[in-house]
């Protein structure tokens, strides 16, 4: 289990396992040929890296390494087409994110481009090498109202409506807006990344002091820092209760590839904003499935939250809880040993009751959406929230 014991998989998770990763060693090719010659269910490894997201590294490293030729002939075809679809579509959505940095960088407004292409530039050097629906771009929260109306005036079509008088509001108790252009390529605009999940914001200010100089296909733009990227990794895994081996790659990758990682900062930072339990379970899972080494040093904070090993533990698990005939991996709200996943997560009993009440109290898109033709003030929304929770809690009985 987590810890570092070698974990083995059936043949089609092993092998999207071994694929997914950034390196493909000659050991790891070895491996793979030897497995794909057992009576391999190729469907099932597409329909497998499709919900992972990692499809595209998968046969990128089969077709580097020749591999590619032994798939049947209906997955060679399935997967170039995926590959073509997937090459486009990130250089639409690159076109569209520069589009917006000089309709923006003309107003005087700073953005910054996050996840998606920019990570799979980052970690693979390449953009199409990632699966992602669309482009999170983080602004400072005063510059929302400006935001919005730039993005109507390019025809981009918000999720929610919002009126000038609601601006305030809204940013101050949620963290994105989506929009979509005519093309059906969709933007988010974050002025705050945790989602609201932490004890505290994470804003444009966390990351503006330390980003990083890259560039993309001659473009030049900044990411996070390499310790607050890892950190923002693991709470977007922790959010989606690490469900797709996309979001554990990239915890992995940027390990491996950034071997000088300041470690004393990022536990300093997590125990900060109070996810330094999310930070040991994302590198008890990493250490589980990839086999990740971590110096001494970071290995015994890990193993000094026992709680932390046993989540992870039963994450893992999961990987192995696959339905042959769908393909799919069980969702983690369905376990009900991970029922209180958001809970156990949180570094004190304080800290869950925190995010319980924000949980109850604090309003989201669904009550903006229910309430935005209703002439009702602000804080009656407050009102609203715990009252559709306790409806659907009773719809269920």
């Amino acid at each position: 289990m987590a810890g570092g014991e070698k974990m083995r998989f059936y043949p089609e998770m092993e092998v999207a396992v071994v694929t997914s990763k950034a390196t493909f060693s000659n050991d790891d090719q070895l491996l793979v040929e030897k497995l794909i010659t057992q009576n391999f269910d190729w469907e099932l490894l597409y329909r497998l890296s499709l919900y992972h997201k990692i499809f595209p590294r998968v046969w990128h490293h089969f077709d580097k390494s020749g591999l590619s030729a032994a798939a049947p002939s209906s997955m060679q075809g399935a997967a170039r087409q995926f590959v073509r679809k997937n090459l486009l579509k990130s250089m639409l959505m690159w076109q569209q994110y520069i589009e917006l940095y000089n309709s923006c960088k003309d107003v005087g407004i700073e953005i910054i481009l996050f996840k998606g292409p920019v990570s799979a530039a980052y970690l693979y050097d390449d953009i199409a090498l990632r699966s992602y629906g669309d482009l999170d771009i983080l602004i400072k929260r005063e510059d929302f109202p400006l935001v919005y109306e730039l993005l109507l005036a390019k025809d981009y079509i918000p999720e929610l409506q919002l009126t000038k008088k609601h601006f305030s509001a809204y940013t101050a108790i949620e963290d994105n807006l989506g929009f979509w252009n005519k093309n059906g390529l969709s933007v988010e605009i974050h002025w705050e990344l945790s989602g609201r999940y932490l004890a505290a914001p994470l804003t444009y200010d966390f990351v503006q002091d330390d980003l990083v100089p890259t560039q993309i296909m001659k473009h030049k733009s900044v990411t996070f820092s390499d310790e607050k990227l890892l950190l923002y990794f693991v709470l977007h895994g922790t959010k989606h209760g690490w469900q797709e081996l996309d979001h554990i790659c990239c915890v992995s990758d940027l390990i491996e590839k950034r071997s000088r990682l300041d470690w004393q900062l990022v536990f300093n930072m997590a125990d900060r904003y109070k996810m330094s339990r999310m930070l040991c379970i994302a590198l008890f899972i990493s250490e589980s499935i990839f086999e990740q080494q971590f110096p001494r040093s970071v290995a015994g904070k890990m193993r000094a939250d026992k709680k932390a090993r046993q989540i992870a533990d039963g994450i893992v698990t999961l990987f192995y809880a696959v339905d042959r005939k769908a393909g799919l991996m069980n969702e983690v709200s369905s376990d009900p040993r991970l029922s209180f996943f958001r809970f156990a997560i949180r570094d004190s009993r304080l800290d869950s009751i925190r995010y319980a009440l924000r949980f109850l109290f604090i309003p989201t898109k669904a009550e903006w959406k229910l309430m935005k033709n209703r002439c009702i003030p602000v804080w009656g929304y407050y009102l609203i929230r715990p009252f559709r929770i306790i409806t659907k809690a009773l719809c269920r009985i």
